[in-house]
């Protein structure tokens, strides 16, 4: 591959089990069943409160199970487990944490997927949040200018 191909298309990745993000959700949910615990609560109220924790805890760690394959398109085409779409505003990109936001081609709801840098091999995870950060976006700030007009940028008067 070239390296002036390697951002030409979309990024597929296989994606694996995150043993940082199920860490950090055990975490939290156990800090949280220590405090409930610690609170001073009648019995009555800390059992549901425990129990709702348990549970909120375990949907989270089957959430983060939920995708097997995704493909990003630079048009913003989105493909989870075979299931097209399209990118939505208000994705998260940053070296620690990624978090792509998409519709499902027919439905009325977005859909989020959480990306963890050990789900991927790096250098798939930073060609993917370069894909979601510009897109097909230009790199360069005065193209959507000459884009308007035509071709010709007019002259700032600076």
């Amino acid at each position: 591959m070239r390296s002036s191909d390697k951002y030409s298309d979309g990024v597929g990745v296989t994606l694996r089990r995150s043993r940082l993000a199920e860490g950090f959700v055990a975490t939290g949910a156990l800090a949280t069943l220590v405090l409930t615990w610690a609170t001073p609560l009648a019995f009555e109220l800390q059992v549901p409160a425990i129990a709702w924790v348990g549970a909120a805890a375990l949907l989270a760690l089957r959430r983060l199970r939920a995708a097997a394959w995704l493909r990003v398109e630079r048009s913003g085409e989105v493909q989870v487990d075979g299931i097209g779409g399209e990118l939505r505003d208000g994705s998260f990109v940053a070296p620690w944490l990624t978090v792509v936001r998409w519709r499902p081609r027919g439905a009325w709801l977005d859909r989020t997927l959480l990306l963890a840098p050990d789900m991927l091999d790096a250098d798939d995870f930073r060609r993917l949040r370069v894909l979601l950060k510009f897109g097909d976006r230009p790199l360069n700030p005065l193209s959507a200018l000459e884009k308007r007009t035509k071709g010709s940028v007019p002259e700032l008067g600076f």
